[in-house]
């Protein structure tokens, strides 16, 4: 399976966590507030990692529209 850095998958599990807790996802401006990371620009190039791995699918005209794939649900119940 093909693996994320540690960055990439503190934000994956932020996104869980979010969703699970307000019920839709967060923005880029949350999800680097809850991660620590002020450049907006950082966020957009680790959620098109993340997307490009298969983790995550978004609706790029949509601020929140994320959702976690099958791929990145099981990649964090096997290393959370």
């Amino acid at each position: 399976m093909e693996t994320i850095t540690l960055k990439q998958k503190e934000i994956l599990k932020f996104i869980v966590c979010f969703i699970k807790k307000e019920q839709w996802a967060p923005t880029y401006k949350e999800i680097g507030i809850g991660v620590g990371i002020k450049a907006k620009s950082a966020i957009y190039v680790h959620m098109n990692q993340i997307e490009s791995k298969g983790f995550i699918e978004r609706e790029h005209r949509s601020s929140r529209a994320i959702r976690i794939t099958e791929k990145g649900r099981i990649y964090l119940e096997e290393k959370w």
